[in-house]
């Protein structure tokens, strides 16, 4: 009876302490219809903006800067793939600031062959 009580006091306190998170996310089609070069296109963006532990896991690419968390992922859509990305961050300006600045990055890469 008392763990089901301490343990009941626990969750509650848990609850309680949790903080809001921002979540801001855009699309916007890239300069490739091919969802790899999308992909690379993304990594891109967020190298030269400065983002941090920049990985390609599966369908995304993650980074993190300022306290904002940073995914990226590209679908096939006629003419060119999409880029979506989506920020979490416990700031709304650090969220909204890192959605536009990857957004303005990454619908201006060239592919140059």
């Amino acid at each position: 009876m008392v763990f089901a009580l301490v343990a009941g006091l626990g969750l509650v306190m848990t609850c309680s302490d949790a903080q809001a998170a921002f979540l801001r996310w855009a699309s916007t089609p890239v300069k490739t219809s091919s969802v790899a070069t999308c992909f690379q296109f993304a990594q891109h963006a967020l190298s030269r903006k400065g983002f941090a532990s920049i990985r390609k896991a599966g369908s995304e690419v993650t980074g993190s800067k300022s306290g904002a968390y940073v995914a990226i992922t590209c679908v096939k859509t006629a003419p060119n793939a999409t880029a979506i990305v989506m920020v979490i961050s416990d700031n709304d300006s650090a969220a909204t600031n890192a959605r536009d600045e990857v957004i303005q990055t990454i619908k201006g890469v060239v592919q140059i062959d």
